[in-house]
């Protein structure tokens, strides 16, 4: 499993949010383990900023935007939305780490900085996978954004920023409190947090300061460490009360060294962080590590993290924060009680338990991946470059490599080119998307018989070099549905497009397919074939020289194969070439109908003949009605029966018709009722002046045909 990791964010330094350290955990934690894993930097400039964390890397482990990422199985962004070039390899599993919602719940605090999470959440896809830090995050993302499939969404809980416990050491405390200029004889309560108004640090501090004045306490301070906490002292004194005549006792210590931390949360008296809304909460969860008590707020995702081995309290009780700091101070030992419960609780939680969630699902998606049925398609080529196909032959397999269903062979028979087409062959193999064979053969269908029995498929499908798939789940679908049924073929829809503009000429619906007895067979690029069934059955007959597929699709009727549909438009294919010869194209076909089929249900070479062209439409109607009685299948009989009617009935131009679903009536004069068809479930009766002429009835095994004359029961005809 080739892993892409997107570290774009460890280059940027001045940005060590809890998002920066979730993603130096994952990536460290990943090097500790056998993962064949891979940089993503969006432009090679920005190597020189991760310099020190790339040297160890080999070159070709680091991917920039406009390389070949078709070796990679699995692509993990940290925060960012998915690049949308990734997109563009199917094969690839995508995965993205969802932190919190705030940008979107509390946006006044963020402005133009939530630009990112804008660009995010618009890229959600139901068949992308999501790593939330909390079940209180995944809530609120499914809540908000419902487009994202719940099923792959998975909780992976973050862990605490460093392997941190608890740490004593009076020397090293002494000169971390002098290196921050932290009184020595004072007893210190800690917060590590900015000044983002969510994180309530100014109620904390005021809060504390209504702490020691009502409790006349004078031999404790209230250390604060945050990059940004040195600003803005003169707002403060406006939104604090007491804070000129306390403000000895609030000690800014500013940005604090990592190795520092450790010491600080360890000989803290406790650590308050009463935020208003968090997506996880890594520092008290630090601080619990370093056995150090917490007060924290009891909403969003913090009880995930503390649990009850902290006081929890509302963000936004000023009456709550202080009898939390009294609880505290006054009573030793439940403040020792707590700091031995968070240190327990903390254990719960660990960068290589997170990564065990990680790779565990991505390995579970990746064998998912393999289980799914091979499906083998077969392109056959020859003189690319001559007949001027090159780029067709490109678009074509692009679109095959571009298919979301991922266990998939692509096989390319080229006809012994001497074109230079063999070089296109070779660069796309090089890449990974295709194996090629070259040596002369007898035509098309001799060459995807060639490809058929090199097949590992269980399923094979042909796709033409100068056709291409015009939805990238076709093959998604096509699988679903045949495995599903339980079907030994399964086929779509289809578009003809011009060759030089592209413009689509008409649509081949795939319920056509149900009068294949008509000549109308199923667009064979669509066709999803097991690949048994096709050895079987003898593999494609190159006796037809334009039909073969439909001949192959009589013999599946008459080996009883089992044939599903689905009706979505997968294929594009090009007008043009031999099968655009209509009068040679029906040949085939009537021969191959009546070869393959005809010849074992009663149907002369006339009957395919009559079938093929609609002929029976201007034969006497005794004649077509006794051509309809030869047919077996209920929904051939039912649509003869039904185009018959519509055909006679449209040649009268005192009827009028009026048509529903499965129902038929036609009027004299607009009055009186002539004709009727009526279909329900596996009967269906036709009558003239309602009188009954016909009824079919189909179960399982056979199909029951009555004849009427004057509503009198005259012949019965039973097709096994």
């Amino acid at each position: 499993m080739n892993i892409c990791l997107d570290v774009r964010l460890l280059g940027k330094l001045g940005s060590r949010s809890g998002i920066f350290f979730v993603l130096q955990n994952i990536f460290n934690e990943f090097r500790k383990r056998n993962v064949n894993l891979y940089l993503y930097l969006e432009e090679q400039a920005h190597l020189k900023d991760l310099s020190m964390l790339t040297k160890s890397f080999p070159e070709d482990h680091i991917f920039y935007k406009g390389r070949d990422f078709s070796k990679i199985d699995v692509f993990l962004s940290p925060s960012y939305k998915i690049p949308d070039f990734i997109r563009q390899y199917p094969h690839i599993s995508r995965y993205t780490i969802l932190h919190d919602c705030i940008p979107f719940l509390l946006p006044r605090y963020f402005g133009r900085a939530n630009s990112w999470f804008g660009e995010l959440v618009n890229s959600f896809r139901e068949d992308d996978f999501y790593f939330v830090v909390s079940r209180y995050t995944k809530r609120d993302f499914l809540k908000y954004w419902p487009q994202i499939d719940e099923k792959n969404m998975i909780v992976a809980p973050n862990a605490a920023n460093f392997s941190y416990k608890p740490n004593k050491d009076k020397n090293l405390l002494k000169k971390i409190l002098d290196k921050y200029h932290i009184p020595l004889n004072k007893k210190f309560i800690f917060s590590c947090s900015s000044l983002d108004p969510r994180k309530n640090l100014l109620r904390c501090i005021k809060t504390f300061l209504e702490f020691i004045d009502q409790n006349k306490i004078d031999n404790m301070v209230y250390v604060i460490a945050g990059k940004d906490v040195m600003q803005d002292a003169e707002k403060w004194a406006e939104q604090i009360p007491n804070f000129s005549k306390y403000k000895d006792k609030i000690i800014r210590a500013g940005y604090v060294d990592d190795e520092d931390l450790e010491v600080l949360y360890s000989n803290a008296e406790w650590f308050v962080y009463t935020s208003q809304y968090e997506g996880f909460g890594m520092p008290p969860l630090e601080a619990m590590a370093c056995g150090c008590p917490v007060i924290t707020s009891n909403n969003t995702s913090l009880p995930e993290v503390v649990g009850d081995a902290g006081q929890m309290i509302d963000w936004d009780s000023d009456e709550q924060h202080v009898k939390a700091y009294e609880k505290y101070y006054f009573d030793k030992k439940y403040r020792d009680e707590m700091a031995q419960n968070g240190l327990k609780r903390s254990k719960l939680f660990s960068w290589e338990k997170t990564v065990d969630v990680i790779l565990n699902k991505m390995e579970e998606v990746e064998k998912r991946k393999n289980q799914k049925p091979l499906v083998t398609i077969i392109t056959p080529t020859f003189n690319l470059i001559k007949q001027n196909r090159e780029k067709t032959f490109i678009q074509s397999i692009t679109s095959a490599h571009n298919q979301t269903y991922k266990n998939i062979e692509h096989i390319v028979i080229d006809g012994g080119s001497k074109d230079g087409t063999l070089d296109v062959l070779k660069e796309y193999k090089e890449k990974g998307w295709i194996t090629y064979y070259s040596e002369p053969d007898r035509g098309l269908y001799d060459a995807i018989n060639k490809g058929i029995l090199k097949a590992k498929g269980k399923y094979v499908v042909v796709l033409n070099s100068d056709d291409f798939y015009c939805d990238d789940r076709g093959l998604e679908w096509l699988v679903k549905k045949a495995e599903e049924q339980d079907a030994d073929a399964c086929c779509a829809s289809a578009k003809s497009i011009d060759e030089k503009t592209m413009d689509v000429k008409s649509l081949w619906s795939c319920y056509q397919t149900r009068s294949l007895i008509f000549g109308q067979h199923a667009c064979h690029q669509t066709f999803l074939i097991k690949t048994d069934v096709m050895k079987e059955l003898g593999l494609y007959d190159l006796d037809y020289k334009v039909s073969s597929d439909t001949a192959f699709m009589y013999k599946m009727l008459q080996a009883a194969k089992r044939i599903t549909m689905i009706e979505p438009f997968i294929i594009c294919y090009r007008l043009g070439g031999i099968s655009s010869n209509t009068a040679a194209v029906k040949a085939d076909v009537i021969t191959a109908l009546f070869q393959n089929y005809g010849q074992y249900h009663q149907l002369t070479a006339l009957d395919a003949q009559n079938l093929v062209h609609y002929s029976f439409l201007k034969m006497p109607l005794n004649k077509a009605i006794q051509l309809g009685a030869k047919l077996e299948k209920q929904e051939w009989i039912a649509q003869y029966f039904t185009s018959l009617l519509e055909h006679h009935l449209n040649h009268q131009t005192l009827l009028t018709t009026k048509k529903e679903m499965n129902k038929m009536k036609s009027y004299l004069f607009g009055l009186i009722p002539l004709f009727s068809y009526k279909r329900k479930q596996n009967k269906a009766k036709i009558k003239v002046l309602g009188i009954p002429i016909l009824k079919i009835k189909t179960n399982s095994s056979h199909t029951k045909i009555r004849y009427y004359f004057l509503g009198i029961p005259v012949l019965k005809k039973i097709c096994r």
